[in-house]
Parts: structure tokens; sequence; C-alpha cells
């Protein structure tokens, strides 16, 4: 057991700071799922600033010839282009993935709340 968990247990109780350190590990968890989902966005946006930095053309059907320091990237730019189209695959699990994470803070906010009433 880590020190923060076994200070967060003597302060509030074991079985609270074990459900704090339950929502810290999926909060981790699904904030890398949705980090994972941007990604394929991310590459092809990339791509696209590459080429227009380096005046290429950037074209998703076929290579085009992207010329620096005497090295054709034109393939690596189409490429890094196509990884873009995961995102018809990672968009709903992004969407599903969202939903699950706010549904899931809202009924924790809400038990919470309910659970401990307030001090007069």
């Amino acid at each position: 057991m880590s020190a923060d968990f076994l200070l967060v247990a003597t302060i509030m109780g074991a079985s609270e700071a074990e459900g704090l350190s339950k929502m810290r590990t999926f909060r981790w968890v699904m904030a890398v799922l949705l980090l994972l989902c941007v990604v394929p966005v991310l590459c092809t946006l990339t791509a696209d600033l590459i080429a227009t930095v380096l005046g290429c053309e950037l074209n998703l059907v076929a290579a085009r010839e992207c010329i620096v320091g005497g090295r054709d990237i034109g393939h690596a730019l189409l490429v890094f282009g196509m990884l873009g189209y995961g995102q018809f695959f990672t968009t709903p699990i992004f969407i599903l993935a969202a939903a699950v994470w706010i549904i899931t803070e809202v009924v924790r906010w809400l038990w919470l709340r309910l659970r401990k009433p307030e001090a007069a």
C-alpha cells in the first residue's frame, strides 16, 4: 500500500479511501482512453501541418513527391494522413467513454452528497 492511501485511510476510513483510490484509477483509465481516441485526428492534422509548412501537397489517394533533405517523405505523409481514417472507429468509442465517465462522475457526486447529510 502506498503512503498516500494509508494517510487517507486513517483520515477518512478504509472503505472511503479504497473508493477514492478506485475512482482515481478509473479517471486515469478514462483519460488515457479518451486521449487514445483523439490520436487519429491528431495524426491527420500533423501530416497536413507538415505538408503545409514544407510546401508539399497532401493527397490521401496517392503519395505525392515531397523532398526534404534529399529524401522523399511523400509516402510517409500519406501513411500519417491515412491514420485519420481510424477516427471512424475511435469516435464512437470516444462518445461512449465520455458518456460513461460523465454518468459515473454524476452518480458518484450524488451518492457522496446524499450519503453525508449537511451539518446544520
